[in-house]
């Protein structure tokens, strides 16, 4: 849930966050800082509430990739709505949003363990936090590699704990307190471990792995409040 300064009126919180300091990459709002979230200072965008993951996913596919020059059928997994909105905008791609949850305002509802399109259907999947939360993430990712044309890329960032050689999950933990208390996180099914990219090889990907904020400098981290996992980049 949104800090409840966030939820105030647009106006309202542009004044309150009203500044030069950082800057949003999405929307290219300006502000004295970023909202907090969930304890987290520096969280939220105030404009297009673009988390601090979202802002660097969104850095890197701009810098690095052609995906906003080139023509791409795109199929973006539980879309993040200030990134969906950039993306669903550009002429170039024949974009689809989709969500387990038909809530969520996606273009269409399905389950990621179950793609209901044809083989090679897509040249771009993004899928960003989300396989920690789905029951069967093997058929998934098998899934994803299936709808996936044989020149493709899917953009998977996702939590890894470096501590852990293993994924560790236990089907017996079921309740959000005792999910919270194993994996971090109440709807979380599971903490990936560094066999992350092993998981992801099985399905049939080649894995390259970017630790992307680590690799902007210092004042671009602090200017676009950037942080987050890394972005393991599978063909």
């Amino acid at each position: 849930m949104y800090n409840a300064s966030v939820r105030r009126p647009r106006n309202l919180r542009r004044h309150l966050y009203r500044g030069r300091r950082v800057e949003c990459p999405l929307c290219r709002g300006r502000w004295r800082r970023f909202a907090s979230l969930s304890g987290y200072r520096n969280a939220l965008c105030p404009g297009c509430f673009a988390a601090g993951r979202h802002r660097l996913l969104w850095l890197y596919l701009e810098r690095e990739t052609d995906l906003l020059d080139a023509r791409h059928r795109v199929l973006h997994i539980a879309p993040e709505p200030s990134l969906s909105r950039l993306l669903a905008g550009r002429t170039n791609l024949e974009y689809l949003s989709a969500d387990l949850d038909p809530r969520r305002g996606a273009m269409e509802t399905f389950d990621v363990m179950a793609i209901p399109m044809a083989d090679d259907a897509f040249d771009v999947v993004i899928c960003s936090h989300v396989l920690e939360h789905v029951r069967d993430d093997r058929t998934a990712m098998r899934e994803m590699r299936r709808v996936l044309a044989p020149a493709g890329v899917a953009y998977l960032p996702h939590p890894v704990s470096t501590d852990l050689a293993t994924t560790y999950d236990d089907p017996s933990i079921v309740t959000p307190t005792g999910r919270r208390r194993a994996y971090g996180q109440e709807d979380h099914v599971r903490l990936y471990g560094r066999d992350f990219t092993t998981r992801l090889e099985a399905a049939g990907f080649s894995v390259t792995i970017r630790g992307y904020a680590e690799e902007l400098s210092s004042a671009e981290r602090q200017r676009y409040g950037v942080h987050g996992d890394p972005i393991f980049i599978c063909r």
